[in-house]
């Protein structure tokens, strides 16, 4: 059984981003590949390079932008009462990515894939504080990646 999702998007930019339909698809496809079954929320937020500066500063004392910051949810035991498994939320400055995607000669959409599937495994516990846990994030990213369709 497939899990399902509670996707919440809030746009804080002008810049124009893909569908909602678009976004669970590539999660749900993601999820699929993670063996996440349960019922699961996320929000993902769109937000200007101010805002992921000051982000990023606050929580990870680190003076740039971002593409993408990622920030896990709370970690409960789950019941018939509340079935809902909250794993966090993916941050997204579109402002960047359009001009990240120009730079790497891709279009916005395969790099927002890319980003959100990089910020589940974070949600998920993926890290790449050392080249041991970089190389098991990438391959689970790269198996996402080839999965989706």
């Amino acid at each position: 059984m497939k899990g399902q999702i509670t996707l919440e998007l809030i746009q804080e930019t002008k810049y124009s981003v893909p569908s909602r339909r678009w976004w669970k698809d590539i999660i749900q496809q993601s999820l699929s590949v993670l063996k996440e079954h349960n019922k699961i929320s996320l929000t993902i937020i769109f937000i200007s390079p101010i805002k992921s500066y000051n982000l990023n500063r606050s929580w990870r004392k680190k003076n740039k932008t971002g593409l993408i910051l990622s920030f896990p949810g709370e970690q409960r035991e789950f019941s018939s009462i509340n079935p809902l498994k909250f794993i966090g939320d993916i941050f997204l400055c579109p402002q960047l990515i359009e001009k990240e995607a120009r730079k790497q000669s891709i279009s916005s959409r395969a790099l927002y894939k890319k980003l959100v599937v990089h910020g589940l495994l974070h949600l998920y516990g993926y890290s790449h504080h050392s080249n041991k846990e970089w190389k098991k994030m990438r391959k689970m990213e790269d198996k996402i990646l080839n999965n989706i369709k």
